[in-house]
């Protein structure tokens, strides 16, 4: 659905973005060779630096799952060159540790292990808590290598000690049982065991929770058959007699293998179960991300067209229940020479100017407002209010806080001030195109008078407009049916 509405609506970045996703979640079930397919499209609709390094970072995971170490290496190597454009340093660690793994496979191990150290300084001068524990438990075998078991311990308790203060014990698990058997490979047999019971243990307590509530499952059932046999036993005598004839004629032998076919199928629920949480976690948040895209313009985080008709509609209903005491101001901003900032100063100044533009409005509005980017340097604002006095002060507040202060960017600083045209939005009664029609008028007269400064009216059928600058207010004889 995600990519469908992208594509309506020519969005590039947010149809990589579904594709991507799409490529994670057929790589999570086994589908590599379609992950791939699904990943090289993204990529062809990712222009963006930042798009195409996360995409190959995923590429390069893709690769490694399925063990083709030199697609994944060169995969790698193009996302570190943006990574490094970037600066991103906690993705350069993520990397660089599956590169350490790919030199590792290959025998390669100094190389690795110089690699490892590196992460390891890398995250620690970051703070980058995840890095410096995972860097710690590659070290930790490497240690192992060298014969270092008292320092090998060291380093993976201190990385254990992280993973069990922010609760991955799923993580830990599987490194749990790495160790052990690098232990036991180098002969340190005592102290395999000792890993190995820890990894029993935390394999117990991440299994508890789901044989608490498959106990409770099968007690259920039991009971459900004992009141089955309470119903069997009100059939009569004879059924009752054939019953427990049947029930002792089963061998030991048949029981056994019952029991033992019951306690697999246990085992792969839990194993099932686990496994499925795990990715509707991930499906979870990765629905939560498309969705704030869809409603969000990607520059400036304001919100876009498709959630103002959302918001418009939700509201709608609320007017009904406040049986219109309460009214929406409509206010229609555009950025006054804004195509001689691009100009002058360049589209990535532009950029910075619309972004602080945009925080500017949001410190004079209050939480149940909206501000939406309408157009290039347009944007719509959509404020509850009561009392009519509030819009000229609302919006000469406005105009203050745009062009009082210039936007320092490097070592220019720009002057910035926008036109506005306003007027009051009633919903169920105003059209919604007649009222857009309107406050693009007074935005046009805002232009046509001088810039920085804003014209409209609260009241429709009045014919005296208001014109509110940061220096003055007053009112003009307008037709402006």
């Amino acid at each position: 659905m995600a990519f469908d509405v992208a594509n309506a609506n020519n969005h590039a970045r947010r149809i990589y973005t579904s594709i991507g996703v799409l490529a994670l979640i057929q790589s999570e079930i086994g589908e590599y060779e379609e992950a791939l397919k699904s990943n090289e499209i993204a990529l062809s609709y990712a222009s963006s630096d930042d798009g195409r390094q996360s995409l190959l970072v995923n590429r390069g995971y893709i690769y490694l799952k399925v063990n083709d170490l030199d697609n994944s290496k060169r995969v790698y190597g193009e996302a570190l060159a943006l990574i490094e454009k970037s600066g991103d340093r906690q993705s350069e660690v993520a990397v660089k540790l599956n590169l350490a793994e790919i030199y590792e496979r290959q025998n390669r191990t100094i190389e690795s292990e110089s690699l490892i150290k590196y992460c390891a300084e890398l995250s620690k001068k970051i703070g980058y808590d995840e890095g410096v524990a995972f860097s710690k438990m590659f070290l930790a075998k490497f240690k192992l290598y060298n014969a270092n078991l008292d320092e090998a311990i060291s380093l993976f308790t201190e990385a254990e000690n992280w993973f069990i203060e922010v609760g991955d014990n799923s993580a830990l698990l599987d490194h749990t049982k790495a160790f052990s058997e690098n232990l036991n490979e180098k002969g340190y047999f005592k102290q395999a065991y000792q890993y190995l019971s820890k990894a029993t243990q935390l394999a117990d307590e991440i299994q508890k929770t789901s044989r608490q509530s498959d106990a409770m499952f099968y007690s259920a059932t039991f009971e459900s058959e004992r009141k089955d046999r309470e119903i069997q036993q009100l059939n009569g005598e004879v059924e009752k007699k054939n019953y427990e004839m049947a029930l002792q004629s089963l061998s030991r032998q048949r029981w056994l293998a019952f029991l033992l076919a019951l306690a697999c199928t246990f085992a792969a629920v839990v194993f099932a179960y686990l496994h499925l949480r795990r990715r509707h976690s991930r499906l979870e948040t990765l629905s939560k991300e498309l969705d704030y895209h869809s409603s969000h313009d990607a520059l400036t985080g304001a919100n876009n067209r498709r959630y103002v008709e959302k918001f418009l509609n939700a509201y709608d209903s609320l007017q009904k229940e406040l049986r219109g005491k309460e009214s929406l101001l409509l206010i229609l901003c555009d950025i006054d020479f804004f195509k001689k900032i691009n100009d002058t100063y360049g589209h990535d100044a532009g950029d910075q100017v619309l972004k602080e533009v945009c925080v500017r409005l949001k410190t004079h509005l209050r939480n149940g407002d909206v501000i939406s980017r309408w157009g290039g340097e347009e944007f719509l604002l959509l404020v509850r209010f009561t009392e009519d006095v509030f819009v000229e002060a609302l919006v000469k507040r406005l105009l203050e806080a745009l062009s009082m202060t210039p936007v320092n960017i490097g070592e220019s600083v720009i002057k910035i001030s926008m036109s506005m045209g306003y007027c009051r939005f009633n919903c169920g009664q105003d059209s919604w195109d007649d009222s857009l029609k309107v406050v693009d008028r007074f935005l046009y007269l805002s232009k046509t008078s001088g810039r920085n400064q804003a014209w409209g009216c609260v009241n429709r059928g009045a014919t005296e407009l208001m014109s509110i600058s940061t220096e003055s207010l007053s009112l003009s004889c307008q037709n402006i049916r």
